[in-house]
């Protein structure tokens, strides 16, 4: 079973995100916006729970979605890029998202529905369940990763 994401990135330009076991792909086409909204749509209000991002191999922020934004407790996308999980979080829960991120970019290896602690922008102790995945570029070469993460807290 496996991934696939499209994100649109300005002019119609889509990038889609194929993923498996083994790792991520992107790939880049100027292909029916149209039929991305389409699918969009039919995923429903469960993809507005859904917080994701993009990370480059220094685990900097390139692409967040709004439900990420929300819950980094950033009122914009253009507020999260360029930052790492140590810009956002506290010393502690940073070190364990820093690691577990080079663990899939020094692997190469997704990790898939793993539980972890989080705190919300008012302080609010939470548990999400996150995947994250590594993304590669069509040579095969690890670009980066992208990470989904749901809230889970009772």
């Amino acid at each position: 079973m496996g991934l696939l994401l499209g994100i649109i990135l300005g002019a119609g330009s889509v990038w889609w995100l194929m993923s498996s076991g083994a790792g991520a792909f992107m790939l880049r086409t100027s292909h029916y916006v149209q039929d991305l909204e389409r699918r969009v749509q039919e995923f429903g209000d469960q993809r507005a729970q859904l917080a994701r991002q993009l990370e480059d191999m220094e685990g900097r922020l390139g692409v967040s979605n709004q439900a990420h934004v929300r819950f980094a407790g950033a009122t914009s996308e253009e507020e999260l890029l360029g930052k790492t999980v140590f810009d956002l979080y506290p010393p502690d829960l940073a070190k364990a998202y820093h690691e577990a991120d080079s663990e899939v970019l020094n692997s190469g290896k997704p990790i898939y529905n793993r539980e972890e602690p989080c705190v919300n922008r008012d302080g609010t102790d939470r548990w999400l369940i996150t995947t994250k995945v590594p993304i590669r570029n069509q040579a095969g070469e690890m670009i980066g990763l992208v990470g989904v993460s749901r809230d889970i807290t009772d």
